[in-house]
């Protein structure tokens, strides 16, 4: 309870900042990012661990995740909590997934909510990205279906397309390892949220040299081993 109840107030303390600025006309700093998605956005704390990458290099990257367990795009649509952020006008991108949406109902349902946030995001002034995810590894054989859905539902956003999946998929191929996955064989380990950190943050920035990264920053999340393949598979993407 306590938990919530912070997060509520910091969510509306950042709310009024933004409403602030953006009645004072003053445009973001930075990269401003709001992700809409469930627990495969927010498993440790992915956007914190994006931001501090994104600062060790020297880039200013913000963020804020409207995530909640097991929600589909449809979900945040009818609850509505993410079109009032966006309302200030303070975001560069929206980045949206759901569930790897490998099945027909899935892939109806997340084009029908990518199209909808997509709109919004672009009225609000922000390029919408479709966040690519996975398939468990019990059904890596839907790996196919959920990069093709992913790729379908980008391009008819029209934003952009950040392929965690394609890379996640990659990375399993080559090495065979399986260190991304977490216990239950489908949420991302520690070492598997830095991957994706990691990924968004050579889609916004292809032209830093992510081995330059100090081990002090990665260190607390993947091994050497791990960071040196990361890159390796990032680097020929």
């Amino acid at each position: 309870m306590k938990v919530k109840i912070l997060f509520n107030f910091l969510f509306g303390l950042l709310l009024s900042i933004a409403q602030l600025n953006a009645a004072l006309g003053q445009a973001p700093s930075g990269t401003r990012i709001l992700f809409i998605g469930n627990s495969l956005s927010f498993t440790h704390n992915m956007p914190q661990i994006l931001e501090e990458i994104s600062a060790s290099f020297g880039y200013s990257v913000e963020t804020l995740c409207i995530c909640e367990p097991n929600y589909a795009l449809i979900d945040h649509i009818d609850e509505g909590t993410y079109s009032v952020v966006l309302d200030t006008g303070q975001w560069t991108h929206v980045v949206m997934q759901q569930g790897p949406s490998s099945q027909r109902t899935g892939m109806a349902m997340l084009m029908d909510g990518s199209r909808q946030i997509g709109e919004d995001a672009r009225a609000a002034g922000a390029t919408p990205i479709m966040y690519m995810v996975w398939p468990s590894r019990a059904y890596s054989v839907n790996y196919p279906s959920v990069i093709g859905n992913y790729r379908e539902a980008s391009e008819q956003v029209g934003g952009g397309l950040w392929p965690v999946g394609e890379y996640w998929k990659a990375y399993e191929d080559r090495y065979e390892d399986y260190a991304l996955y977490g216990p239950d064989g489908f949420h991302p380990s520690q070492a598997g949220a830095f991957f994706i950190a990691l990924t968004m943050f050579h889609a916004l920035y292809p032209e830093v040299e992510l081995k330059s990264l100090p081990r002090k920053v990665y260190g607390e999340w993947a091994t050497k081993q791990q960071f040196t393949r990361m890159v390796a598979i990032l680097s020929e993407g």
